[in-house]
């Protein structure tokens, strides 16, 4: 179970360039960017990343082990999950639901009903982790804009719900 989680602010750009990239990297085909485009932002760029709305890391024994950010979707007037990534070695061990915990905390200080997130078709486990949660599938299937083999599908998670996690199988 993941110990700290830690929002990062304006001067963890560093931090964030570090995760990111790593997350990039391990499963291009789950984000709306690349590894190739953001390896060429400099510090501005990466200070830019943050400035939308919040990023949260998970932190183990010291080390980045998550990330998640949240932000209004352009399209929609609701909260959106953005970037949600776990390392590999930390996977189906307890990190994602505590990442996923602080942005619906968060949507629902802003007084949502509703949060949203994309996911891509060519993540699978994601999508039971999200379905295991709580989002249902609503809105819209979309092709990646930069990859338009990948269908990125609409799921919403009703926040005035009571919210049962089903354990992973």
């Amino acid at each position: 179970m993941v110990r700290t989680i830690y929002r990062l602010e304006g001067d963890d750009w560093q931090r964030l360039r570090a995760i990111r990239l790593r997350a990039l990297a391990d499963e291009p085909d789950a984000f709306a960017s690349s590894s190739a485009r953001e390896s060429g932002y400099d510090e501005p760029g990466w200070r830019r990343l943050l400035e939308p709305g919040p990023w949260w890391v998970a932190v183990e024994d010291g080390a980045d082990v998550g990330i998640i950010a949240g932000g209004t979707h352009r399209d929609h007037d609701v909260p959106w999950v953005f970037s949600m990534w776990v390392d590999p070695k930390w996977r189906g061990l307890g990190v994602a639901t505590p990442l996923l915990d602080v942005v619906v905390d968060w949507a629902t200080q802003q007084g949502a009903s509703r949060l949203g997130l994309d996911v891509a078709d060519r993540v699978p486990r994601a999508r039971r982790f999200y379905e295991r949660y709580g989002f249902v599938v609503g809105g819209r299937a979309i092709l990646m804009p930069r990859d338009s083999t990948i269908t990125l599908v609409e799921m919403y998670l009703d926040l005035t719900a009571p919210r049962t996690v089903q354990p992973s199988p």
